[in-house]
């Protein structure tokens, strides 16, 4: 009985507890002090022999609301773009084949996560920064 209560007030602990910064693959090159208001979204994007660019849309919030933030063109990837954190974004790719058009599309809220007890001081990292508008077959 007694070894029953023991695991029950375990397994609580550890459900409300946060995430095991171990478990988030911190690294403390990308950790920053004070807490930033803004950080890089990393756009992933497929370029290749027949695909050397690729034209980029960012919008604030979800991509059918259609507030543009910001228009460029990947020829690198992955692409970066600086925006502030806790905010949404979507970003629209578009990728012209010889005989089609597809056009992908992602989103993503940066969040910054204070990190305690793990780098040698306490410090923040960005979450949730990827946006992935790969092609996966051509």
């Amino acid at each position: 009985m007694y070894i029953g209560v023991v695991l029950v007030i375990i397994v609580i602990l550890f459900a409300t507890c946060e995430e095991d910064p171990l478990l988030l693959n911190i690294d403390c090159d990308e950790c920053y002090y004070p807490e930033p208001d803004s950080a890089d979204l990393v756009v992933h994007v497929t370029l290749d022999n027949d695909i050397q660019e690729v034209p980029l849309v960012f919008y604030e919030g979800k991509a059918d609301r259609k507030i543009v933030e910001y228009v460029d063109t990947a020829r690198t990837t992955p692409y970066y773009l600086y925006v502030k954190i806790g905010k949404l974004y979507s970003v629209e790719a578009k990728y012209q084949l010889s005989n089609k058009t597809i056009i992908a599309v992602d989103g993503t809220k940066i969040k910054s996560r204070e990190v305690t007890d793990y780098c040698s001081e306490t410090c923040y990292v960005m979450r949730n920064k990827n946006l992935y508008v790969e092609l996966k077959e051509k």
